[in-house]
């Protein structure tokens, strides 16, 4: 994995969703998300006269993917499955950690009924290899989470398989297991 970017840059992304939300509104039961700390980036270099250092390509889609990363998690973690909807390919799958393969639209589906309920994902580490057009991003997280109405802190590594697809980088599946 490539080891481009500082360590604050690989390890933060820390995500509180309020938790309890109301099944199938999308949203937290208060009516707004709470604050999230967002992924931390190391200060944006500077030229000599101070201007900013334009990043190369490979810099642009490591930044995009993360941050396309960080909004799946946000998503997640608020119940917003209408954002993960549009975040997500059509072909997207998820998964879990005992081997069961879940489809995009089963998985929002059970969202919205309230099966799976992200309370927060804290991110503790983050590799990522970008090739062309297509990415990798292994995570590692402890997810607090609902899941078929057993709440856990759940020690969580999710692969997630990137592709650029008309100039936007979407998810295409996750696999997760744990660390």
């Amino acid at each position: 994995m490539d080891a481009e970017l500082s360590p604050a840059a690989q390890t933060g992304i820390s995500l509180h969703g309020g938790g309890q939300h109301q099944p199938g509104s999308g949203i937290p039961a208060r009516g707004r998300p709470d604050p999230l700390v967002t992924p931390r980036f190391p200060n944006k270099p500077r030229t000599p006269s101070g201007d900013p250092v334009q990043p190369s390509a490979g810099t642009s889609a490591r930044i995009e993917i993360i941050e396309a990363h960080r909004a799946y998690m946000e998503a997640m973690s608020h119940g917003d499955t209408p954002t993960l909807a549009d975040l997500l390919s059509d072909r997207f799958t998820l998964t879990h950690m005992a081997g069961h393969v879940q489809p995009r639209s089963e998985w929002l589906s059970e969202m919205r009924e309230g099966q799976f309920i992200y309370h927060s994902i804290d991110g503790k580490d983050m590799d990522l290899d970008v090739q062309d057009d297509t990415a990798r991003l292994v995570a590692r997280t402890v997810t607090d989470a609902t899941v078929y109405g057993t709440r856990a802190n759940w020690r969580l590594q999710p692969a997630t398989d990137y592709a650029r697809e008309s100039g936007a980088w979407v998810t295409l599946r996750t696999v997760a297991t744990t660390w």
